[in-house]
């Protein structure tokens, strides 16, 4: 798995071949290591979410089930 800039989480193969699983309505911004554990992903965001502070997300390989697990508030 691979996070790229411009808001889109994409998924690549051994063949690279890329295709987007998720594109982040702004103003969230993927940032950071993703984390892959039994066919989910686990990111975070660097901005968005109820603050603007950003937020933990997971979301299945296959693009589907995209969940926000916690949005960070201005004191955190």
């Amino acid at each position: 798995m691979a996070l790229l800039g411009l808001s889109l989480l994409l998924s690549a193969c051994l063949a690279q071949d890329f295709r987007v699983l998720h594109h982040f309505a702004e103003p969230r911004i993927p940032s950071g290591s993703l984390a892959v554990e039994n066919g989910v992903i686990y990111g975070t965001t660097s901005s968005g979410g109820g603050s603007g502070r950003g937020a933990i997300y997971r979301i299945n390989t296959d693009g589907s089930q995209l969940t926000i697990l916690k949005e960070f508030n201005r004191s955190e």
